[in-house]
């Protein structure tokens, strides 16, 4: 049976090659789709009680094509303060700044956070701290966490980073915290933002907002 098979691709080398290409695009095609599937469905997210988290956004339904929009601090406030349902409310807005001083500039994928954020998610900074309850009200210090990734790339993987300053967009921010290697943002694709960021930085919100 075999031997029939291969004498019949030898006398047809065109058909063979097609077969062949075919079932190349079908096993990638099959690989693909179950990779998409088991990091969006069956791989777990990498926070604490993954299967207790919602994202909630803010939409206007008689607009259209207007998708997804910033959520005001003043409705997170509201959300957090008045919730019957959730244990914890917290808010994440999706930025970018620009990392100037020593070096050369670069424009940083950034996200201003509530303090509520970390123990919502269950997560910490592997070195330093996170945001103290306050400070991601107006007025607050200038301070900010980085990722891994910057922490490596940009200051070496030194530990004395923590309590240096560095300039985003023009103001003089301290460094508290660098998150662990693993840690993305939990923001939805419909937001157009990857999941991936270089700096968070407090909320910096009041109730008038």
């Amino acid at each position: 049976m075999l031997r029939s098979t291969l004498r019949s691709l030898t006398r047809n080398p065109g058909f063979a090659f097609v077969a062949v290409l075919t079932l190349a695009l079908g096993i990638g095609g099959n690989t693909a789709v179950f990779s998409i599937i088991d990091g969006v469905l069956l791989k777990p997210l990498p926070y604490r009680e993954p299967d207790r988290l919602v994202s909630l956004h803010l939409r206007i339904t008689n607009v259209k094509n207007l998708g997804v929009l910033p959520l005001p601090p003043y409705i997170y406030q509201l959300w957090r303060d008045h919730t019957t349902t959730l244990e914890n409310v917290a808010l994440v807005r999706p930025d970018t700044d620009n990392l100037t001083g020593a070096g050369e500039p670069e424009r940083l994928l950034s996200a201003r956070v509530s303090s509520s954020l970390f123990p919502t998610l269950g997560v910490s900074p592997t070195m330093g701290r996170s945001f103290a309850e306050g400070e991601d009200l107006y007025g607050g210090p200038q301070i900010v966490i980085l990722s891994d990734g910057l922490w490596r790339r940009r200051f070496g993987a030194d530990p004395a980073v923590i309590g240096s300053k560095i300039q985003l967009d023009g103001v003089s921010c301290s460094v508290v915290g660098v998150m662990p290697r693993s840690f993305e943002l939990p923001i939805d694709l419909e937001t157009e933002h990857a999941s991936h960021f270089d700096v968070l930085l407090p909320l910096d919100a009041s109730p008038e907002q």
